[in-house]
């Protein structure tokens, strides 16, 4: 659901590289430089902001609770992108 949220909402952000998309697999060695740089040690629902200065990541824990309701689990990952995605990283 996650895929699709992202894709819905934020074609342009997707098309124009500032919004990144991926499924990683945290058991396979050759991810293991985001593993650890994500701190990953089970499936998780991460988002990871970088700017030219820093780099801060999230593990989305709300997103699980909310997994059975479509409308829930969308407006869950918008509360948290429009922000990020408008440069408001408070």
């Amino acid at each position: 659901m996650a895929e699709d949220v992202t894709n819905t909402y934020y074609p342009d952000e997707l098309a124009s590289g500032k919004l990144i998309f991926g499924h990683v697999n945290y058991q396979d060695p050759k991810n293991a430089e985001l593993v650890q740089m994500y701190e990953v040690s089970t499936s998780s629902l991460m988002i990871g902001v970088h700017t030219k200065d820093s780099f801060a990541k999230a593990d989305i824990v709300q997103a699980w609770y909310c997994i059975d309701d479509k409308e829930e689990y969308e407006m869950v990952l918008c509360d948290i992108f429009d922000p990020l995605l408008k440069g408001d990283q408070s």
